[in-house]
């Protein structure tokens, strides 16, 4: 299986469970926010696998991906190293970012609200 059918086998997997952990990570959404505007690109290779369970595949299709940049990232969002790496780990172990750029609809409904939120509280003041 190439990397870019793995990663549409996860997205088809997705659960809105994930985001519940991260819905009031002020850190995590702000790398979600991010990664969208950093746009990794992978290349689609053949993997070698096929996909059994979500956890193998996660591993799988993040393997050997050196395709964005974490000082891009670290600029983005304002963290250091440590938090910046932990939180991707994080984000990546609960499938709402993909090596491709994208982000899961999880993560994606979570960010409009966040945002909604704001832009309300602006019209507040």
């Amino acid at each position: 299986m190439k990397k870019q059918s793995a990663i549409a086998w996860l997205k088809a997997r997705e659960s809105m469970d994930s985001i519940v952990l991260f819905s009031d990570d002020i850190d995590a959404l702000k790398i979600l926010a991010a990664w969208k505007i950093q746009g990794a690109r992978i290349e689609d290779v053949e993997m070698g696998m096929e996909p059994t369970t979500v956890s193998a595949c996660v591993e799988h299709v993040w393997n050997n991906v050196g395709n964005f940049s974490l000082s891009h990232l670290q600029m983005l969002t304002g963290l250091d190293t440590v938090t910046l790496e932990g939180k991707i780990h994080r984000l990546q172990e609960a499938c709402l970012i993909y090596p491709d750029g994208t982000i899961s609809s999880g993560a994606e409904l979570i960010l409009k609200r966040k945002l909604k939120d704001m832009l309300e509280s602006r019209k507040q003041k």
